[in-house]
């Protein structure tokens, strides 16, 4: 890990009695799909079908030393978190085939949509039909996109708080991917990334649709709930039109 410094990084001393909590509470309060949230963009509640990941990830954070389960020796791993605004400037992930990806991956495209879902969302998987024949229309079409996915219950939390892939979750993913035609790249959060983008509290309900461009920059807010593929043509457009004014 790199040393923490600066204002950017949360102190190891708040993030050491936090770390490992905040991750296991991700995974143990998934709760029932099909709850309607408005939407961070501003669309109706009834366009925004989501599932709650977690409703308190950060409670309890009290900057103290928490106990590891690996025999008692209070050992915790301690996760550098990187701001959400910067989460995809640098990572190191494998995909649901275990190959390594990087950071390289979003240079590729002038706009990258990072569509976060999990195997139990009901909404999430209704709708991969649908950005699965996106991603192909627009670059079928010549467009300088691409849509990538993030399995957010791929992974697992050590008993020293790591958090590491979980084999038998990126199998039902994989399984999920194939019935439901969304044959892009599928990322498996883990590491710091995983612990940055909870910390984050943006991704607290699935979906959660991410837009980043060639450099890992942030284009816009976060995009919450499932849409309908018309409404994402829309919302791809004006993307795809700013990174043109920027470019």
């Amino acid at each position: 890990m790199r040393k923490q410094t600066g204002n950017n990084k949360r102190s190891a001393g708040t993030v050491r009695g936090t770390a490992a909590a905040a991750a296991a509470a991700l995974l143990l309060s998934l709760s029932a799909c099909g709850a309607k949230t408005a939407a961070s963009d501003g669309k109706p509640a009834a366009e925004t079908e989501t599932a709650s990941l977690a409703e308190e990830q950060t409670a309890g954070e009290t900057g103290t030393e928490t106990e590891a389960a690996d025999g008692g020796t209070g050992e915790t791993y301690t996760p550098e978190i990187t701001p959400f605004e910067d989460i995809f400037h640098s990572f190191t992930l494998n995909d649901t085939d275990g190959n390594e990806v990087t950071e390289a991956v979003l240079s590729d495209s002038d706009l990258t949509m990072v569509n976060i879902w999990a195997t139990f969302c009901n909404p999430c998987l209704k709708e991969m039909p649908d950005l699965g024949a996106l991603n192909k229309e627009y670059q079928e079409a010549g467009k300088s996109f691409q849509i990538i996915g993030l399995v957010m219950d791929g992974f697992k939390v050590e008993a020293d708080g790591r958090i590491t892939e979980d084999p038998e979750m990126i199998e039902t993913a994989r399984s999920l991917i194939t019935q439901t035609g969304a044959d892009y790249l599928h990322l498996i959060p883990t590491g710091d990334f995983a612990y940055s983008l909870v910390a984050s509290g943006q991704a607290q309900s699935v979906p959660t649709t991410l837009f980043v461009d060639s450099q890992g920059n942030m284009i816009g807010k976060p995009v919450l709930g499932s849409r309908s593929a018309d409404n994402w043509k829309v919302i791809i457009d004006e993307k795809l039109e700013k990174t043109g004014q920027q470019n």
